[in-house]
């Protein structure tokens, strides 16, 4: 059994152990997309648990773990001194259960238990968890509290944004469950489904012409040639624009696919990749297919590693005395080369690996054998539509690396973007902000005047349609790709964009800066929208707004929130969403002048 099937296996007894039947915790860990499993060290216990005499008590998380709470880009840009609190779930029994008290679950759903955990960043290396127990839930620290060194600390993530905290104690498996636990965890262990359900795909663009070996016709005229060519003539087609493609996200990190150069090593073979063309011929008495022009719909991570492996090779040769590298360590290969890989677009690591075939072998023929050699596999579509096109890249995703949810959403929307850019340009604001380029997370806290996160836009506007507040989530994607959502056109973005203009610059006019973030969040912007199609049939609800900006007295919100709002106890986002919602639905409707937060937050009942 693997390492992922022994820990949900673990997850599994543990949980049917607390009582829950069988069926929903089968349910529960079906929805699990990545698995963070703790030895807890004498280290990274509370102080009256401890062995010995240290006196930390945050639980450090180093390495490739850390991507499980931050993606690389906003983990470089934050600071060492700053403390943010996360939303985390605890599962109902799981404390009394380390407590060692009578369970009275039985043959029940699962049930969640809302707490928060602080978090910090410590070096560019590592981040603390329970960076402050001052600023953690009660129940966290009750479920800390009960841990002592050896047991197992787990955290899950299901679907996109929730993480569920589980403790488990060492009597529970050493014997029976994992009784070669010592040697089979490391103290960190990080475990990504994805990954090891499927290789990671996305998007790219290929050769003009390979072989064919099959093909199938669908009943929508799209056809799909099954084909083959070497990875040479892969490379030698790719146009310098092979990473823009809208429909894709950009390059992610992932070290599964870093490894992709000991696949060609050992002549290993690498999994299919999957184009869409505009333009094919098929020449060579119907033996072989030649593209005008593509793009890739599965495959660009893989391509883009192939690529760099390549351009290194190439690199490789062009050097007279490759022998003076031997006795080069990657840190001065990176120092002393730095001009010339720059210059031919060498990535430092990938160039190393290629310095070590050669350092250990004589040569880099193995490379070149496989590049000039072996057939590498392609799907490629011909006559699919866009939507037909953005749904199978949703299906060949379905299995592999998690796609951002909101990235999903901006997916099905695609077609309305360079409408969309154009009014911001005509507008003179800084224009649209794609999920690929930055999370909402980090776009939501730096968010700038003119600046429109485009999923954001998208979930407005469907608030405003249904006049309710809607969620991102599996369930809203899933939902618009069944009913097609044709209410949600071009005019009602449009309608929707033109109001944000000018609230953006009401907002900036009358609260600055506060006025500006207030609209960067999801929740706001989805239970604001909701009051406004709510009103939308009998008055003009976008003006009504804007003529009473200084109603909104945004310079209370904030305070009002945290004040009143226990997130141990509530699911946060959705408090957000209705207390919006209900505030301007009452200053719209003139039920009030201006808005008392503390009335919206439960602070003044």
């Amino acid at each position: 059994m693997k390492e992922h099937e022994r820990l949900l296996d673990l997850l599994e007894k543990y949980l049917c152990y607390l009582g829950y039947k069988e069926e929903s915790v089968k349910t529960f860990i079906s929805d699990v997309t990545e698995i963070v499993a703790l030895k807890l060290a004498d280290s990274n216990v509370v102080i009256k648990n401890k062995k010995g005499k240290g006196h930390q008590t945050h639980i450090a998380i180093t390495g490739k773990t850390i991507s499980f709470f931050y993606n690389a880009n906003d983990f470089e840009k934050m600071d060492c001194e700053s403390v943010d609190q996360i939303d985390v779930k605890l599962i109902n029994g799981n404390i009394e259960a380390l407590a060692k008290h009578r369970l009275d679950i039985k043959d029940a759903e699962i049930k969640l238990i809302n707490s928060h955990v602080s978090i910090g960043k410590r070096t560019q290396k590592q981040i603390q968890l329970s960076k402050q127990i001052s600023k953690n839930s009660d129940d966290f620290n009750t479920l800390r509290d009960l841990l002592v060194p050896n047991d197992l600390f787990i955290l899950l993530r299901i679907e996109a944004n929730n993480i569920v905290c589980i403790g488990i104690n060492q009597s529970f498996y050493e014997n029976d469950i994992l009784p070669d636990y010592d040697t089979f965890f490391n103290a960190n262990t990080y475990i990504r489904l994805s990954d090891v359900y499927e290789d990671i795909s996305d998007n790219t663009e290929f050769d003009k012409a390979f072989s064919i070996y099959t093909e199938k016709s669908t009943d929508t005229g799209a056809v799909c040639y099954f084909c083959g060519c070497t990875l040479a003539q892969y490379m030698k087609s790719l146009p310098d624009s092979y990473c823009n493609n809208d429909i894709q996200r950009g390059i992610v990190k992932n070290e599964y696919l870093d490894r992709i150069v000991q696949t060609i090593i050992r002549n290993d073979s690498i999994p299919t990749i999957t184009l869409v063309a505009d333009g094919i011929s098929v020449i060579n008495d119907g033996q072989t297919l030649k593209l005008e022009q593509y793009r890739i719909l599965d495959g660009l991570q893989r391509t883009f590693r192939i690529n760099e492996i390549w351009k290194c090779m190439n690199f490789f040769e062009e050097i007279e005395d490759k022998d003076e590298l031997l006795s080069y360590s990657r840190i001065k290969l990176a120092r002393e080369l730095s001009a010339d890989l720059k210059e031919h677009d060498c990535n430092a690591s990938v160039f190393f690996e290629v310095l070590n075939e050669y350092r250990n072998n004589g040569s880099i023929e193995r490379f070149w054998k496989y590049y000039n050699s072996n057939v590498q596999w392609f799907e490629i579509w011909e006559n699919l539509s866009p939507e037909d096109e953005t749904k199978k890249m949703l299906i060949l995703n379905a299995g592999h690396k998690e796609m951002d949810i909101r990235h999903q959403l901006e997916l099905l929307f695609l077609n309305m973007l360079p409408e969309l850019n154009k009014m911001c340009k005509d507008n003179h604001v800084i224009g649209i902000i794609r999920n690929k380029d930055k999370t909402d997370m980090l776009y939501s806290k730096e968010r700038k005047k003119g600046e429109y996160y485009f999923s954001h836009i998208i979930s407005a506007a469907i608030s405003y349609s249904d006049k309710k507040a809607v969620t991102t989530n599996v369930k809203l994607v899933k939902g618009i790709q069944q009913d097609k959502r044709e209410d949600i056109d071009n005019n009602t973005v449009k309608k929707i964009m033109k109001f944000m203009f000018d609230l953006d610059a009401a907002l900036e006019a009358s609260y600055g800066e506060v006025g500006t973030k207030w609209i960067g969040r999801e929740t706001v912007l989805v239970g604001m929208f909701a009051a406004l199609g709510e009103v939308s049939d009998d008055v003009d609800a976008f003006s009504l707004l804007l003529s009473n900006i200084d109603g909104l007295n945004l310079q209370t919100y904030e305070a009002a929130k945290n004040d009143n709002i226990e997130v141990s106890k509530v699911n946060v986002g959705n408090v957000t969403k209705t207390a919006v919602n209900r505030a301007i639905l009452d200053l719209i409707n003139k039920k009030i002048n201006s808005i008392d937060w503390n009335n919206y937050f439960g602070g003044n009942e």
